[in-house]
């Protein structure tokens, strides 16, 4: 079951406050739509909307290279 998560919207250039699912909400030229940020990515201005795009957190998610079951997968060591 995914967590919904309850925070304010950030905005282009600022750094994304943790890793996991966000929603893009764009200005007058499209439909939201859902991307994965990695926490401390800077959040890019859009081409068509500019500064005006925000992205709020929707879901937490951690790249599978920092889950535990995947570690010895992301060093490139065989499973037992």
């Amino acid at each position: 079951m995914i967590q919904q998560i309850v925070a304010p919207a950030t905005c282009a250039g600022e750094l994304a406050p943790r890793c996991g699912i966000y929603r893009v909400h764009h200005y007058a030229h499209r439909l939201p739509h859902m991307v994965i940020i990695l926490k401390g990515d800077i959040l890019p201005a859009c081409n068509q909307c500019g500064n005006r795009v925000r992205f709020a957190p929707w879901a937490p998610a951690e790249p599978v290279f920092k889950d535990r079951d995947f570690l010895r997968a992301a060093e490139g060591k065989a499973a037992p």
